[in-house]
């Protein structure tokens, strides 16, 4: 591979360009461009947008791996997409908020795929699959407003959603098509004693496409809710602290038919020294 790139910048104006020559024997040469630009309009808030073409050769075991009742394919393809991307950060010494819109149009998207009926994972290529999405977040920091000492010291919430015009109709996404398709967390710092400091939080999460049940049955991956929670007290250098996930024992399986811990409540000393 050989690549160039130019950063530019103009006062309040960023502009970054690049591309590079990817050359293989065995698929053919290609050029990959892309550029950013970004623009300071004040000190706390920024803007930028983006398009880049990238690409991403098949692995050794996409090709030849035969294990398991899985079978890699010799013909696959190099995977491409165009991303397209806009967004805005704005910050002060207590808050920090950003915000982004973005767009994948892949082609050749290389994926492990089973057909209904059959009990066989094969490597392939699915031909186009166009990515649309939102992410924000947003974290407030109370300590420069309220001082060292506050009760709520710190609090974050982020989202991102996620969709796409191709579904997995007729056959199992292993990976491409079974994606978390909308996720939120919120979580909270407290500073609930001299010493000792409380950590909780929430995520609200919900992938696309199903799993296979016990009897072979195609069910929802659906929505889920998961707490976590900690306690944390500082003595001298000395940490003590106790963790509890997934507080409230949420049953649910993900992306490879793989169920996934129920609670687990975990206790340690971290020493600095």
């Amino acid at each position: 591979s050989l690549f160039l790139e130019q950063n530019f910048s103009l006062k309040r104006l960023f502009i970054s360009g690049g591309a590079l020559l990817n050359i293989n024997n065995r698929f053919d040469n290609e050029i990959y461009s892309g550029m950013d630009i970004g623009y300071q309009f004040t000190k706390r808030f920024r803007t930028y947008a983006s398009v880049n073409k990238s690409f991403r050769l098949p692995s050794y075991t996409d090709l030849y791996y035969s294990l398991g009742g899985a079978v890699g394919s010799i013909n696959l393809k190099p995977e491409e997409s165009i991303n397209y991307e806009i967004g805005m950060n704005y910050k002060t010494s207590s808050l920090n908020t950003k915000a982004a819109i973005f767009v994948r149009d892949g082609k050749n998207l290389i994926d492990w795929i089973r057909f209904n009926g059959n009990d066989t994972i094969k490597a392939a290529n699915i031909t186009k699959a166009l990515f649309y999405g939102f992410e924000a977040s947003t974290v407030y920091n109370f300590k420069p407003d309220f001082g060292e000492n506050s009760f709520l010291q710190q609090i974050s919430f982020n989202i991102a959603i996620l969709k796409s015009d191709t579904l997995s109709n007729g056959f199992e996404s292993n990976y491409v098509l079974d994606y978390i398709k909308t996720q939120a967390n919120l979580e909270f710092d407290f500073r609930i004693g001299e010493q000792t400091f409380l950590n909780w939080m929430i995520r609200l999460q919900e992938r696309e496409g199903e799993y296979l049940d016990a009897n072979g049955n195609e069910i929802a991956f659906g929505e889920q809710l998961i707490s976590d929670v900690g306690i944390t007290h500082k003595l001298n250098s000395l940490n003590l602290y106790v963790q509890v996930a997934n507080l409230f024992d949420e049953k649910y399986i993900d992306v490879g038919n793989v169920r996934m811990p129920g609670r687990l409540i975990k206790a340690g000393i971290q020493v600095n020294f």
